[in-house]
């Protein structure tokens, strides 16, 4: 039941950025080859956007499809 807290993780990423690098590009290029994922740009964003999914301000399908009809 053991599992590594954040710092562990972050420092390891820290320790062994080459390799990840290295490995990253690999999973593309298999990724690639297995037509998986096309062959353009690939971009990683990291930017963090704080949400407002509170449970009553969510909407099914149809009631998504309601208000898609009286907005329209």
């Amino acid at each position: 039941m053991y599992k590594p807290d954040f710092r562990k993780i972050n420092d390891f990423r820290k320790n062994n950025i080459e390799e990840l690098l290295e490995y990253f590009i690999e999973i593309v290029r298999m990724c690639k080859e297995l037509e998986l994922i096309k062959g353009g740009q690939i971009n990683i964003d990291g930017t963090k956007i704080k949400a407002n999914a509170a449970d009553h301000r969510t909407k099914t399908k149809k009631e998504y499809q309601q208000w898609v009809k009286r907005i329209d």
